[in-house]
């Protein structure tokens, strides 16, 4: 278990709640939401894992939660979404999560992790991040960027998932035959994962009041 790892999601987490009220002012009530998933989903997966028992395994359980943090992202982004079509595509998105969910629940099953769903579902992510950014980038005030705890997020997200995509989407195989690439991306999705949620925790404490 990485301990600074706990420390920065549960801070991030903390710090949320206490600023939830100028968040919800924005329009970013998803954020405090969906890192209250992720505590929920951290504790009890490390339970499972620690424990190890017989009903569901870590793995299984991540299949579940990770798609309901993604739901949760995709409900931020669609909240500030600037146009029509736009907010359509991420409703396709959202769709499309609960879908490959079902399927996973309805087919049978490995009790490992599900590399295919969390790349499809990271991948939609990872361009609502990217659209996001590239309306930031196009807004005519600077302060509207530097000063938005969703840039921040949508920055640190991006980043996050982008980095993380090509372990992910290879998890079960490199962990059987390549332990050494296996691990050594591993310790820079940690990495990653540190950034993250330090832009998250900035993006939040740095926020301009509407």
């Amino acid at each position: 278990m990485d301990y600074f790892l706990s420390a920065l999601e549960l801070a991030s987490f903390s710090v949320a709640w206490v600023k939830s009220g100028m968040l919800k002012q924005r329009g970013l009530m998803f954020i405090p939401v969906l890192l209250t998933v992720v505590v929920i989903s951290e504790t009890v997966g490390y339970l499972l894992l620690v424990r190890e028992t017989n009903w569901m395994s870590n793995g299984v359980w991540y299949n579940y939660m990770t798609p309901l943090q993604f739901i949760c992202i995709f409900l931020l982004f669609w909240r500030n979404a600037q146009s029509y079509g736009w907010r359509l595509i991420i409703l396709g998105f959202i769709a499309l999560t609960v879908l490959l969910t079902l399927l996973y629940v309805i087919l049978p099953h490995s009790r490992q992790f599900n590399t295919l769903n969390f790349t499809v579902e990271a991948g939609c992510v990872a361009i609502c991040c990217l659209h996001y950014l590239y309306e930031c980038m196009n807004s005519n005030s600077i302060t509207a960027i530097e000063r938005n705890p969703l840039f921040y997020f949508a920055l640190g997200t991006m980043l996050f998932y982008l980095g993380i995509l090509p372990l992910r989407s290879m998890y079960n195989y490199l962990y059987v035959h390549y332990r050494a690439i296996f691990f050594g991306y591993y310790r820079l999705s940690m990495i990653l994962n540190y950034i993250m949620y330090g832009l998250i925790i900035f993006g939040i404490l740095w926020a301009k009041k509407k």
